[in-house]
């Protein structure tokens, strides 16, 4: 990330030079929104956010709980060997100092 450009000003033939930062709330978006695996293969699910950093991620899944073979790294979330109780929509929230955003995939065990 770079600094902006920095805003000159000048008045009465004095300059000052001001800097100024954006910050921004995340937005999150999952790859892919939904996706089918057969049992036993790998569920691979990646959480996108923009926002100022630092952001935090937290994977869960709704009406349950990630199961003990879920790896998550970041964004990333990753579930070998598949069941079918695998089966079910997950979200991933993000956060940083100025808000939070989530996204929901859903994902289908054949």
């Amino acid at each position: 990330m770079t600094a902006p450009d920095p805003l000159l000003i000048v008045a009465e033939g004095q300059t000052t030079t001001l800097r100024c930062s954006a910050h921004a709330i995340p937005y999150a978006t999952a790859i892919p929104d939904d996706v089918a695996v057969r049992v036993g293969e790998v569920i691979r699910l990646q959480c996108l956010a923009h926002g100022t950093p630092p952001l935090r991620y937290t994977w869960t899944k709704l009406e349950g709980s990630l199961p003990p073979r879920a790896q998550v790294t970041g964004g990333d979330l990753q579930i070998n060997l598949a069941t079918a109780a695998d089966a079910g929509s997950y979200k991933c929230s993000v956060d940083n100092h100025m808000g939070h955003s989530e996204t929901v995939a859903k994902v289908t065990v054949r």
